[in-house]
């Protein structure tokens, strides 16, 4: 017998399998890169402040918050930092 509690814990399950695969294999990049906005770090640096990094996939500059969170950000040109 089929209940909600099965299709819903079947539903969770394919989500974390796909989130998985996409962490270390890029699968999936269409629906949680470009569809969620996950971004993944290459090089990070700190400045004292704030992490930052640039995203694997879009090349774009990122920043971490702190939930450990990745967000794309633009940096201030008027004084150039970063």
């Amino acid at each position: 017998m089929v209940t909600w509690f099965s299709i819903i814990c079947f539903a969770v399950i394919i989500f974390v399998v796909c989130s998985l695969l996409y962490t270390h294999y890029g699968f999936f990049k269409r629906f949680f890169h470009d569809g969620l906005h996950w971004h993944e770090p290459t090089t990070i640096w700190f400045d004292g402040f704030q992490v930052y990094s640039i995203c694997k996939h879009c090349g774009k500059e990122i920043m971490r918050d702190s939930q450990s969170n990745w967000f794309l950000y633009k940096r201030s040109e008027a004084n150039g930092q970063r």
